[in-house]
Order: C-alpha cells, then sequence, then structure tokens
C-alpha cells in the first residue's frame, strides 16, 4: 500500500510534503496535484533507509552535478506548491527530517521564486532565511554532518519568527529567532529543495520535508519530529517499512489500515 496524508489535523495544513513512499523507493510530495522529479544524475544510492527513533524510515538523497552551484534535488513541476509570506500573508514554516548532511557548513537547502528567497546556511553552519537577497538573523545551533536531526524555520511579515532544532535522539526545541523587517512576497513557487541553482547545494540524505502555509507551533513540529508517519498518514498497512517496532513505540499514532 502507499502512504496517503490524512484528512484531518496538521496534514490538511501542508502544502507541500516530500519524502519516500511506504516501497521505501518512490520519492514524491504526498500533497495532491504537486507532481515533482527526483534528478535523475543523483549518485547511487538515491534513496534507502535508516532508523528514527528505534522505527525504520525510509530516506532520498540530494546531491551536486559537476560541482556545488549544480544542485541535484527534488524540482516540483507544473503544479507548484505556493508560499505567502508577505504583508497580510499568514505566513509559512518548514520542517526537515535529516539522516544525515555531507556538507558542514554554508549551502543552500530550499529554492523559492529564486536564490533572492532560500533557506541556506551559513558559513558556521547555522540555518538562516534568506528574504529579498538579505540574510535575516541565524538560528543558535549549527547544524552538523553525519548526524540525525531536525531542523526548521517559520517565515512571517513583520513578526519575530522561530527556528527549530532537536537531535533524533532528544526533543525539539525553539533555536533562537529572528525579526522579519518587511521583505515579505506573496505567492513565491517552491521550486527545488537540495539547493539553489548557481548558489550552492544541500546535501544529505532526508527523511521529510513539510511546508506549511502558517507558522509551526512548537507543538506540531515536535510531532513531526517524534513520528511524522504516525502524525500525517492514513492508509499504510503491512508491508514495506511496517514491523512490529511501530505497534510497540507508537500505541496511539499508528497508521490506519
Amino acid at each position: 500500500m502507499a502512504y496517503t496524508l490524512k484528512a484531518s489535523g496538521l496534514a490538511t495544513n501542508l502544502v507541500a510534503c516530500l519524502g519516500v513512499d511506504q516501497d521505501d523507493t518512490t520519492v514524491k510530495d504526498f500533497v495532491t496535484a504537486n507532481s515533482i522529479t527526483h534528478n535523475a544524475s543523483i549518485g547511487s544510492p538515491v534513496v534507502g533507509t535508516a532508523t528514527w527513533k528505534s522505527v525504520s524510515r525510509g530516506w532520498f538523497k540530494t546531491d551536486q552535478g559537476a560541482d556545488a552551484f549544480s544542485p541535484r534535488g527534488v524540482t516540483w513541476n507544473a503544479t507548484k506548491p505556493v508560499v505567502n509570506s508577505g504583508s497580510g500573508a499568514s505566513g509559512w514554516g518548514l520542517i526537515v527530517i535529516v539522516n544525515a548532511l555531507v556538507d558542514a557548513t554554508g549551502g543552500f537547502f530550499l529554492e523559492i521564486g529564486g536564490e533572492s528567497h532560500s533557506i541556506k546556511r551559513d558559513g558556521s553552519g547555522k540555518l538562516v532565511v534568506r528574504q529579498a537577497s538579505t540574510d535575516q538573523s541565524a538560528s543558535t545551533t549549527s547544524i552538523g554532518t553525519s548526524t540525525k536531526l531536525t531542523f526548521g524555520c517559520n517565515v512571517l511579515y513583520g513578526g519575530t519568527n522561530s527556528y527549530f532544532y532537536g537531535l533524533e535522539s532528544g526533543s525539539l526545541s525553539t533555536d533562537g529567532s529572528y525579526t522579519d523587517a518587511g521583505f515579505g512576497t506573496n505567492g513565491l513557487d517552491l521550486d527545488l529543495f537540495g539547493g539553489v541553482s548557481g548558489n550552492g547545494v544541500g546535501r544529505g540524505n532526508y527523511h521529510l520535508v513539510a511546508v506549511k502555509n502558517a507558522p509551526f507551533s512548537l507543538g506540531e513540529a515536535q510531532s513531526l519530529h517524534d513520528d511524522w508517519v504516525g502524525t500525517l498518514f492514513d492508509g499504510a498497512g503491512g508491508g514495506a517499512g511496517f514491523d512490529i517496532q511501530r505497534m510497540t513505540q507508537y500505541p496511539n499514532t499508528l497508521l490506519r489500515m
């Protein structure tokens, strides 16, 4: 069977949800009508599995081409998700669950209507929201390599916006903030996860990329960090990726069968 987003709760507020389907092979955006391409030039293995909080979960890979200015990741096709962060809009939020990153510093994770609006890391490895070609204040904690973790951020016009960070072995928490100086633009498309063409890459293995057209509360972000499958998906019966650990570790958030 395939994972299907729930018809209630947090899942209904997502405008994009990248991950690996229950077959542990298919990379997709689970939001209806959001078609994607997982770049064919990514070096093998392009997908795999790893434990997250003792449960086997699929991951997908992003890479680079000839150099760090040629990202190879996930691109959205004809129907692109749209985020709204301009004046009067509800803002948006990003949560990314990582199996491992390759590069310790720099690089871009998410391209939003081009390089001038993007999510990146600075030279210290800290998360940065880039708006209208201006880097906002960075997060508190450097995002390390070869470490299972969750990171994220909120983007709300004129507001004080939280960053999120947490190791797989622990809980998620807010990780500093920045005050948006009004660098908001409504109706920006999500273009690419894994880098920004001509600027940099965010090479790594990722379990989940969730984008919501409203800021994430800490509780919502924590639920994804703890068990994004149980939080977001219905319809995942037996087969690849289903095991007894899920039944014992998450008895209250099991996938409905």
